[in-house]
C-alpha cells in the first residue's frame, strides 16, 4: 500500500473516506491522497491532527 493510502487502515479515516466516496469517489480519493501527503510531510497522522484541533472528525471536515 502506498504511503498516502496508509490512512485507510484507521477505522475513522475509512469511514470518512467511504462517506465522501458515496458522493464522489474522485473527490474522496483526492482528499485521501492530500491527507496522506500532509501527514507524510509533517510526520503526523490523522488522529494527532484531530487532537490538535480539538474538533473531532465531524467538526474537522464540517465546512
Amino acid at each position: 500500500m502506498k504511503a498516502r493510502y496508509v490512512c485507510l487502515a484507521e477505522g475513522e479515516v475509512r469511514r470518512w473516506f467511504d462517506n465522501s466516496a458515496a458522493r464522489s469517489y474522485v473527490t474522496a480519493n483526492v482528499y485521501l491522497r492530500s491527507l496522506g501527503l500532509y501527514c507524510e510531510l509533517n510526520g503526523t497522522n490523522p488522529k494527532a491532527m484531530l487532537e490538535i484541533t480539538g474538533l473531532g472528525l465531524d467538526g474537522f471536515s464540517d465546512f
